[in-house]
């Protein structure tokens, strides 16, 4: 008998459950047919790409998807999108809060739980819970009754939050839109910002913009504090919203330490309105700036700048170039604060967008020389791009490297000048065999021979010479002392005698101890 109940209570549990998942399934598919479906995201899709394809304004799609929001508006293949049908009711978004349950939103918002289930397929589950932090859509005729969030104790409505404070970055984006949305004011925007703790401390943290020339703001640019998590350092991002006439997300920058808005508008005067920023991210003993030029096409936002433009330890400013051209991008900087680094000088990089095209880069100019490693570094790409000037750049730095006392070792090798001075003699003859002034080339070598006998590109001067002199052919000469350089023996001092001078300094091979130039 009491087999039988058992197999009995058995039965009925198993009806329950399958009639429950049966109700389920139907809220489900009842979701599916009533206000959309889900879209598995595959290779190459983007917002646009979506919206065009199912119809959907991107606006509509990001308000549906916050969770899909990421940094740059990357979709990732194989995450899942709500597609909302067109006609679907509009609405706000809620986020569970602790204690928060079907039944008593349902209560809350004057819904059955059934409706508000079917507003909501993705927070269905089989245990019936919710997540304190995930977010609810509820349609638009249950919002008259309460708030989408509580008032602070003590605010005022004017102040008080009209959508929930996103805690998450992956969030900010999707809040923007919900409070742009139900506020509708730029000045209650920014009360929102303020009041959820979102706005940067800049005094030019909201940027409006115009993207047709008009007094009326169609992009709004907003510079973030991101949530700190444990020791780490408080950082920033920055966000580019525009009206399409739905708010979107266009841009969410990567964040970062400190970012520093530098101009909104016509930057470049070619009559486009542009945003440039600069991002600033520390390691151990250096942080390093990039500058960043984002354009207004007419239709998106494009990187306007060719290239990098990433310097450690940088100083940037906007300064008026050339006529036509509006401002350029001037970076300062570049020493690396690291022992390790080797010796360095700062140098400053000036960025030209020339007749509206994209910042290129126009000039490096280093700071003066004050170490001897320096002049020679100078005087080696002088002699790359020799054919320019007759090589008389790199012969007056060669001759400054070895005869100006006022310059200093800045490395840890013992024989630094020795060594240094010695190169600069035997690159000095090679010069001047470029220019095809064997007269002079052979009182270098002379000179080398007689001022430091004993080093190892004095040898090399003299192996040079005796290929070179006879036939001036300086691919024949180069040849020679490849071959000594390479050994056997080898000689591996003529490489380390430049090689090792700290992982911020160019490295130096066999093939450039003596260089053919093009």
């Amino acid at each position: 008998m009491a087999g039988r109940r058992d197999r009995m209570a058995r039965w009925l549990g198993m009806t329950a459950l399958a009639s429950w998942l049966t109700l389920l399934l139907v809220v489900a598919v009842g979701a599916q047919e009533a206000g959309g479906y889900w879209y598995t995201v595959r290779r190459g899709d983007s917002w646009a790409s979506i919206a065009a394809r199912t119809s959907i304004p991107v606006a509509t799609l990001q308000r549906a998807n916050p969770h899909a929001i990421h940094r740059f508006l990357w979709l990732y293949p194989g995450e899942r999108l709500w597609i909302p049908r067109p006609g679907a009711q509009a609405g706000a978004w809620y986020t569970v809060q602790a204690g928060d349950s079907w039944t008593t939103l349902a209560r809350r918002f004057g819904m059955s739980v059934r409706a508000l289930q079917q507003a909501n397929p993705q927070a269905v589950r089989r245990s019936g819970w919710l997540y304190r932090g995930e977010r609810l859509w509820i349609p638009s005729r249950a919002l008259a009754s309460q708030p989408l969030s509580p008032q602070p104790s003590g605010a005022s409505s004017a102040t008080s939050p009209e959508a929930a404070c996103p805690q998450e970055p992956t969030a900010y984006g999707a809040a923007f839109l919900a409070q742009l949305t139900a506020a509708g004011d730029l000045a209650k925007f920014e009360q929102w910002l303020s009041a959820c703790g979102l706005l940067a401390s800049s005094s030019d943290a909201l940027r409006p913009l115009s993207l047709t020339g008009d007094s009326t703001p169609e992009a709004l640019v907003v510079l973030t504090d991101l949530p700190t998590e444990g020791d780490r350092s408080p950082q920033q991002s920055l966000f580019i919203l525009r009206r399409t006439p739905e708010w979107v997300v266009d841009f969410q920058a990567n964040p970062a330490d400190s970012i520093q808005l530098l101009e909104v508008g016509d930057i470049n005067a070619d009559k486009r309105p542009d945003v440039a920023w600069s991002s600033v991210a520390c390691g151990a003993h250096t942080c390093f700036t990039t500058v960043y030029v984002l354009s207004w096409t007419g239709t998106d936002w494009k990187d306007w700048i060719d290239g990098e433009l990433t310097m450690a330890n940088a100083v940037i400013r906007l300064q008026e170039s050339a006529a036509g051209a509006g401002r350029g991008i001037v970076a300062y900087g570049g020493v690396i604060g690291s022992v390790g680094a080797g010796p360095q000088r700062a140098w400053t990089e000036t960025w030209i967008s020339q007749a509206g095209a994209p910042y290129t880069l126009v000039s490096q100019i280093y700071d003066p020389a004050v170490c001897l490693y320096h002049v020679v570094l100078d005087a080696n790409q002088a002699l790359r791009e020799g054919r320019a000037d007759s090589f008389e750049q790199a012969v007056a730095l060669y001759r400054r490297a070895l005869i100006d006392a006022n310059l200093r070792a800045c490395w840890d090798r013992p024989d630094e000048l020795t060594e240094l001075r010695s190169f600069a003699g035997f690159r000095l003859a090679v010069a001047y065999g470029y220019q095809g002034d064997l007269v002079k080339a052979q009182q270098a070598v002379a000179d080398l021979l007689a001022t430091y006998p004993n080093a190892a590109y004095a040898r090399i001067a003299d192996i040079w010479w005796r290929a070179y002199q006879p036939t001036q052919d300086m691919a024949s000469a180069c040849a020679a002392v490849d071959a000594f350089v390479a050994g056997p023996p080898p000689h591996p001092e003529a490489v380390d005698l430049l090689a090792n001078y700290g992982y911020a300094n160019p490295t130096f091979t066999a093939a450039e101890v003596c260089p053919i130039v093009p």
